[in-house]
């Protein structure tokens, strides 16, 4: 038998990129991007990237930062950030975001490590990356068909704006007369 309950509840590890990252003195990148495209995600699941990661503090690197992005199929897209330390210390960094447009999502993506400065180069190794997918399997049906709907909804409404003609001023020789009972 299948427990309703542990339906409700389900995760899934949706990362798939590499595990570990290296970025030393000799490496040309200077931010580690990354890209997770799948179908089945939907508005009401929550997402959570986690990871472990070092950095060292070299000058001239500032405003370090990890980004995350849910890009949407009407191409709106919703992010969060969170501030890198570059102290050398061994720090765990979680990011948790829920997707809250009833829209259907594209993928999602982001930059493990973004730096605003042109100058030097990113020492850091990161390590142990998840991208946990949070949702409720018995709801997916019913999320896809209030998408469905709520697309339906918009595009029938435009199309029954489209169809409408103008109204015509009343011109001031036309009266209107009411008739009383």
């Amino acid at each position: 038998p299948i427990d309703s309950v542990a339906l409700r509840n389900q995760e899934m590890d949706i990362w798939n990129g590499e595990k570990k990252y290296i970025v030393n003195k000799d490496s040309s990148k200077t931010l580690i991007e990354y890209r997770i495209d799948n179908q089945q995600l939907q508005w009401a699941d929550i997402y959570t990237l986690s990871f472990i990661m070092r950095v060292s503090a070299p000058d001239s690197i500032v405003n370090n930062s990890i980004v995350m992005r849910v890009n949407y199929v009407n191409r709106a897209s919703d992010s969060i950030v969170a501030k890198v330390y570059p102290d050398s210390l061994l720090r765990r960094y979680k990011l948790k975001f829920a997707a809250r447009y009833q829209d259907s999502i594209v993928s999602i993506t982001g930059l493990m490590l973004k730096n605003n400065s042109r100058k030097g180069k990113i020492l850091a190794k990161i390590d142990s990356i998840k991208l946990i997918r949070h949702y409720d399997q018995l709801a997916q049906d019913s999320i896809v068909k209030v998408i469905h709907k709520v697309k339906h909804t918009d595009t029938t409404a435009i199309k029954l704006l489209e169809g409408i003609k103008p109204i015509e001023a009343v011109k001031p020789k036309d009266k209107i007369q009411l008739m009383a009972p």
